[in-house]
């Protein structure tokens, strides 16, 4: 019994640690985060350089192979050679080279759990140069120096404001090399151009050198292989793309694609066969559009409600952005198509507007709609206009609001006001009008008196009563549709051909009325 309770305990302190390590570690392939993190933005020659694997646990559990590989040609991505190994360290989750050669290097390193499974990582080129260089700014060393000195001189006081500022040094100092041949950093630093490679590898360099950490990310955009940076900007983490905020061919540079979140990014970029497993950026408050007073919306009804409630409210500079998931969407697009369909229903009267595929700015100038009724339609119109008249208004304000872009106010206004006029007593009218909106003087005259005849049977059976009843003073006024109606030469007409009913008439005559002194027999 005591060789079997013996056998038991020395059993279950075999098992032991295996369920310890079971349950303190997460397979590597679930990390959140593993990426690489240098102490430097770039060798120099005689000096340490100090890599770190950062990931969300302590590194004891896992096992780190490093591989360290050189190339004498920087513009070389082929034919390197290995100048340090370090294979299966356990829990070492740092590496440390100091360079002999110029060239360029690469890291890669292999991180493996206790059940065998494992990640590679592999870090961006890292360039050696002599101590000599930094102070030489025509080198890359030297440059960045100089751009860094210009940047701290400044005393920004954050993250956000150094990291955006040399964002925008970049965009502006350089320009995307349309040839796509030059990728290093000194491209876009020392010469003035490059492509993504150089833009982003430029940018890891200067955030490194200011304090800000940031990783080097590759991975694909606009179905192009790309590279940008992850920033971090007071503990949280953010997409900037300087090269997407440069655009190509120089010239209309925008911030897009500074601050953003996983969602906003992954619209047009895709990460998921990257160098590193990224840390997620999930923050807005260092979005710059967020910051500088961009409205967000996120559908075609959002950018209803941003747009028309800017220009109700009379704001003169609309800025908007997209913050939707659809990566065809074209903002400059959809806010033309608005505005054909929806400017004149604010009282936009004139506008200009630009931006990129996710936002943009609008200058606006938007007229007073105090006072004036709407309508969408034709039986809308002839309701709110019969109800104006009706109430004897004598300066009426009226405003289409429907959907049609090609609507001609000044037909609506001749379509109806004509027929329809003389059925309220005006008398006169004038107005003036734009393409969706019009306003109306009106003079009322004073036909209490008048006999309202709508035809010639009208005309015709009024005055044989009056002649029928000896009415005189004779008072026709015609409120039928006919604009061109002459209600003078009906009257006249109808005179001579009863004249054995009267001995004279004299008076006024128009179109419209009739006023006649009539010596009846």
């Amino acid at each position: 019994m005591k060789k079997r309770l013996l056998a038991l305990a020395l059993a279950a302190a075999l098992l032991l640690p295996l369920m310890v390590l079971g349950a303190s570690f997460t397979p590597v392939k679930e990390l959140s985060y593993l990426y690489l993190d240098a102490d430097q933005p770039y060798m120099t020659l005689g000096q340490p350089i100090t890599w770190q694997v950062k990931l969300p646990a302590e590194p004891d559990p896992y096992k780190f192979t490093y591989a360290l590989y050189h190339h004498e040609d920087v513009t070389s991505n082929e034919g390197f050679e290995a100048v340090e190994y370090t294979k299966e360290v356990p829990g070492q989750a740092v590496f440390t080279f100091t360079p002999k050669e110029k060239g360029k290097y690469f890291l890669q390193v292999e991180v493996m759990d206790a059940d065998y499974r494992m990640v590679k990582l592999v870090s961006q080129p890292f360039f050696a140069y002599d101590a000599a260089d930094k102070e030489d700014p025509s080198t890359l060393p030297g440059k960045i120096k100089e751009i860094v000195d210009e940047c701290l001189a400044l005393n920004l006081p954050g993250d956000y404001e150094k990291a955006l500022w040399l964002n925008d040094w970049l965009i502006y100092n350089a320009d995307y090399d349309a040839s796509m041949t030059i990728h290093h950093p000194d491209g876009v630093l020392c010469r003035g151009t490059g492509v993504c490679e150089s833009y982003a590898l430029a940018y890891q360099m200067l955030l490194q050198e200011v304090g800000i950490e940031a990783i080097y990310t590759t991975g694909y955009s606009r179905g192009e292989s790309h590279a940008w940076n992850m920033v971090k900007m007071d503990g949280e983490w953010y997409h900037v793309d300087s090269t997407w905020n440069d655009p190509v061919g120089g010239g209309n540079e925008t911030h897009d694609y500074f601050g953003l979140t996983d969602e906003l990014l992954k619209r047009d970029h895709d990460w998921t066969y990257s160098n590193y497993v990224f840390p997620e950026a999930t923050a807005t408050k260092y979005n710059y559009n967020l910051l500088n007073g961009y409205l967000p919306f996120y559908d075609l009804e959002g950018m209803d409600k941003v747009l028309g409630g800017q220009m109700d409210a009379k704001e003169t500079l609309i800025k908007y952005t997209y913050h939707g998931p659809d990566r065809f969407f074209d903002t400059n697009y959809e806010v033309k198509k608005w505005l054909d369909q929806n400017a004149h229903v604010h009282f936009a009267q004139s506008w200009t507007y630009g931006g990129s595929a996710f936002s943009g700015q609008m200058e606006v100038t938007c007229g007073s709609d105090e006072g004036y009724r709407s309508f969408k339609n034709a039986e809308e119109y002839a309701a709110v206009m019969e109800e104006l008249l009706g109430a004897k208004e004598t300066a009426v304000k009226i405003n289409y609001t429907g959907d049609d872009q090609y609507f001609d106010f000044r037909r609506q206004l001749e379509d109806w006001l004509p027929q329809n006029y003389r059925r309220f007593d005006v008398s006169q009218y004038q107005y003036n009008y734009t393409q969706y909106a019009g306003e109306i003087t009106l003079t009322y005259g004073d036909y209490a008196d008048f006999r309202r005849v709508n035809d010639d049977d009208e005309v015709a059976a009024a005055l044989q009563e009056m002649a029928d009843n000896k009415v005189t003073p004779v008072k026709l006024f015609y409120t039928g549709p006919d604009p061109w109606y002459n209600l003078s030469t009906k009257v006249s007409i109808w005179m001579g051909d009863h004249r054995d009913l009267y001995n004279s008439y004299n008076g006024s005559a128009g179109s419209f009325e009739v006023n006649l002194d009539v010596v009846w027999k």
